[in-house]
């Protein structure tokens, strides 16, 4: 940073926060973070996979959280994955039960997320814009919109060099609407323990149909 390359840096609410404090508003660095819906856990991810490879014989070589392969929409709970030695694609809805649908996944912070808000140490905060199709329709696009929150000056000069990027200025009150984590973070499941408990002692399996038997409607 000191040899005045421009830099630009990524990441979630928390990280963006964090390199902020560490370096400040240096002319050089332009700060962009995400609406996040809280960090899941290494731990259980890592299980997960090991899951899948059990299942299939097969170590996992590859997975996707966000295809577009079958359009950009919210409501996509598929994880897919291709294991060693086959072609074909597979697509698992498991994780995404627990850490969208069921909220059990998230560290603990992540339920008192600060930054979980429109006050952001970030220039720039990028998202899904979802429930486009409600407030434009000539801007839904199957390939995906993306939501820009201008936050700074510098976040401004940014979006305005970017003249080839199709944009317009939209009401606030839509991302609002649509967008949850700016208003609040997630809300701690009643029985989360219990989750972690079986996951524990039994396995992401066993945890997976725990919490399932008693809320059914998180089957995706």
């Amino acid at each position: 940073m000191d040899d005045g390359r421009l830099i630009l840096f990524t990441g979630t609410p928390c990280q963006t926060a964090a390199v902020r404090t560490l370096f400040g508003c240096p002319d050089n660095l332009i700060l962009c973070d995400l609406v996040c819906h809280g960090v899941p856990s290494p731990l259980l991810w890592k299980k997960y996979l090991e899951t899948l490879a059990q299942e299939q014989g097969r170590p996992v070589t590859w997975a996707s959280f966000r295809t577009k392969a079958n359009g950009w929409f919210r409501g996509q709970y598929q994880i897919y994955y291709h294991v060693a030695g086959k072609g074909e694609l597979f697509e698992d809805t498991r994780f995404f039960e627990l850490y969208l649908r069921g909220r059990y996944l998230l560290r603990p912070s992540c339920h008192a997320c600060p930054y979980a808000d429109t006050q952001r140490a970030a220039d720039l905060t990028i998202a899904d814009y979802w429930g486009i199709e409600k407030y434009s329709k000539e801007w839904c696009d199957r390939r995906g919109v993306s939501l820009i929150l201008v936050h700074t000056q510098k976040g401004m000069l940014l979006l305005e060099s970017c003249a080839d990027l199709p944009h317009e200025r939209r009401s606030p009150s839509e991302a609002l609407n649509e967008q949850k984590r700016l208003s609040g973070p997630v809300s701690v499941p009643d029985d989360r323990e219990l989750f972690w408990s079986v996951f524990r002692e039994r396995g992401f399996t066993e945890a997976h149909r725990a919490v399932l038997s008693l809320h059914p409607e998180l089957k995706a």
